[in-house]
């Protein structure tokens, strides 16, 4: 490869940590990164608190040393530390596809899947992690293959059995085995080859796996790990007794959303990719029939483009839309290089990255194309070098016989070809920055107006709109005369950074009740009664903090009632029961939030 193309490789990798960095100090949001950070603070010290958290265990443990090594890094900590995932990933993407993209493309891939990440959550969390681990198993896997090293592929397997520890449906990913029959059939290796390969990663796996089962038991962690596969299964069950509303981790419903998503990403990229095809072989034939015709056409062209700016300036193109394009083009193209392609590693590496590509984001719902984002690190840079390499496009078929059809000829040419390159890169790269400076994850604002901090210092260095920081500076002031450390409350029902700041302990085992159906909510409620002796503080929103309109409060606040919102009825109506059994009254409230406490809490 030619190494003496594209940007110095430290100023590379510099001008990426230094970008990710700065994203880290604006946005501020109370769903999930309370969510990961609540499990950090709490799986040592109060574990079954947090227990519905601990299908994440492996990065609940990362988390939760972190914190104890930096106790006063507050969730600024937490987004150095995904920081730090994040230029592992990139290092180690980068080291293992040097040998087999080139330097500029690979660069230039790197930095788009940069960009890719704009409003995702900034904290260290379990799907960077899977990311990360997901790569460090293709670098073994693959060179294990190709050195034929046995310890690699028993590598490969143990850190796909941590991974399935880090994300339960990660366990997937043992299904890399396949790649190992492909490398048998692609280099026509012996089958004892192919066992023996085979068996270490099945070994490594299956090692690795007892190893860390032993460690959840030595530490106190098993049953409660047992228990959150248990939650995890009765969600996947999808009952006809429960809410339609509520239902968002069913397998039919995944395995529909799997279909449904994958299924949109290919015809979107497909299009895409016939639309320019169909394009560039009308302008040839326009320009042969009428040759001064090349000024209108440039025109038409630059309105193309202006028209799509302004689709992403509308919302009507977002960051999914792009997201649907790049995973749509690494399929589409990927697996044609895979069928055609004449380099046996390079194909095996594409099929290692493209398995992860479909299997990472198994096991999710509405996030899947969060999940998604995490999985392109492999596949994309080489079909982005597969793409970018060409020059030109031509589609040839031949004649059909017993017709009178004569043989289609379409032909892009190198420069029409490098211009349509030029263009889509470039659109995608604005879209991406845009997407960036107005859309922090859960805290759609305008970056320039993001510089106000919460008065707690679990917070520092994060930076929000002066209205959003006042709303909940407001609330904690009130609830301090309430709740102190370690109280048990119910944030009810998607605000867990509440309790990461309070360091107060979820009363339901999960800190963010949302998560649960009603008939989940109804039974930790019950249980939680049962197996403590206090009654919690209840603190509840009172308005959508969430996805669409709720992502911009409170400057626009939703219209619809949040407590009548059909994904909450059910839950709500339990929550009231509770509060009226137990003679609970307000005693406080703002435009978002409410508090609640029983008798004996009254000041």
């Amino acid at each position: 490869m030619n190494d003496h193309s594209g940007m110095n490789t430290k100023l590379f990798f510099a001008l990426l940590l230094c970008f990710q960095t700065l994203l880290i100090f604006q946005g501020l949001e109370l769903a999930d990164a309370g969510f990961y950070a609540t499990f950090y603070q709490q799986i040592f010290t109060d574990p079954q608190s947090v227990a519905y958290c601990f299908m994440f265990w492996l990065s609940g443990i990362i988390g939760g040393i972190f914190l104890k090594i930096f106790p006063d890094s507050g969730m600024f900590g937490l987004r150095l530390l995904w920081v730090l995932t994040y230029i592992t990933i990139i290092f180690s993407v980068y080291s293992f596809l040097k040998k087999y993209v080139r330097k500029e493309y690979l660069q230039w891939s790197l930095f788009i899947l940069t960009l890719h990440l704009n409003n995702d959550p900034k904290e260290f969390y379990y799907n960077s992690f899977s990311s990360l681990l997901y790569v460090i198993t293709a670098i073994l896997l693959f060179n294990g293959l190709k050195s034929k090293r046995l310890l690699s592929l028993f590598g490969a397997g143990a850190i796909i059995s941590l991974n399935g520890f880090n994300r339960f449906p990660n366990f997937l990913g043992i299904g890399l085995a396949l790649a190992i029959l492909y490398y048998g059939y692609i280099y026509k290796a012996e089958i004892k080859t192919i066992v023996k390969f085979l068996s270490c990663y099945l070994v490594g796996f299956l090692v690795t796996t007892a190893v860390v089962l032993l460690i959840m038991k030595w530490m106190g962690h098993l049953q409660i790990y047992l228990d959150a596969l248990s939650i995890l299964a009765s969600m996947g069950k999808k009952q006809a007794i429960i809410n339609p509303a509520e239902d968002h981790y069913s397998i039919i419903l995944m395995i529909k959303t799997i279909i449904h998503h994958f299924g949109v990403t290919v015809i979107i990229a497909g299009l895409l990719i016939i639309g320019l095809i169909i394009w560039y072989t009308l302008e040839n034939k326009v320009k042969s029939l009428f040759p001064k015709i090349n000024p209108l056409l440039v025109l038409i062209k630059i309105c193309i483009i202006l028209f799509i700016v302004a689709l992403v300036f509308r919302g009507t193109i977002t960051n999914v839309t792009i997201n649907n394009v790049i995973t749509g083009v690494s399929l589409i193209v990927g697996t044609w290089m895979i069928l055609f392609g004449s380099n046996k590693e390079v194909n095996l590496l594409l099929f290692i990255g493209i398995f992860i590509m479909i299997v990472h984001p198994m096991g999710s719902s509405e996030g899947i194309r969060t999940v998604e984002k995490y999985s392109l690190w492999i596949a994309f840079p080489i079909v982005f070098e597969g793409i970018f390499s060409m020059l030109s496009l031509k589609y040839d078929p031949n004649k059909i016989k017993g017709s009178g059809i004569k043989k289609i000829h379409l032909l892009v040419k190198g420069d029409q070809f490098r211009e349509a390159k030029i263009a889509v890169l470039a659109l995608s790269i604005f879209s991406c920055l845009y997407f960036t400076y107005y859309y922090p994850h859960l805290d759609w604002q305008n970056r320039k107006d993001m510089y106000y901090a919460v008065d707690n210092d679990k917070m520092r260095f994060i930076f929000t709109t002066k209205e959003r920081a006042e709303l909940i500076d407001q609330l904690l002031v009130a609830s301090s005369k309430y709740v102190k450390a370690g109280d048990y409350v119910i944030a009810f029902d998607c605000i867990p950074t509440y309790h990461y700041m309070t360091d107060t302990k979820p009363y339901v085992n999960n800190p963010m009740p949302w998560l649960y159906t009603s008939l989940m909510f109804k039974r930790e409620l019950e249980t939680a009664e049962m197996s403590k002796n206090v009654l919690p503080v209840i603190i509840m929103q009172t308005a959508s903090t969430l996805v669409d309109e709720g992502c911009y409060w409170p400057k626009h606040k939703s219209s619809e009632d949040y407590l009548q919102n059909p994904i909450n009825i059910a839950r709500n109506i339990i929550l009231e029961n509770f509060i009226a059994d137990h003679n609970y009254h307000e005693v406080w409230s703002n435009s978002y939030f409410k508090i609640l406490v029983p008798p004996e809490k009254t000041m």
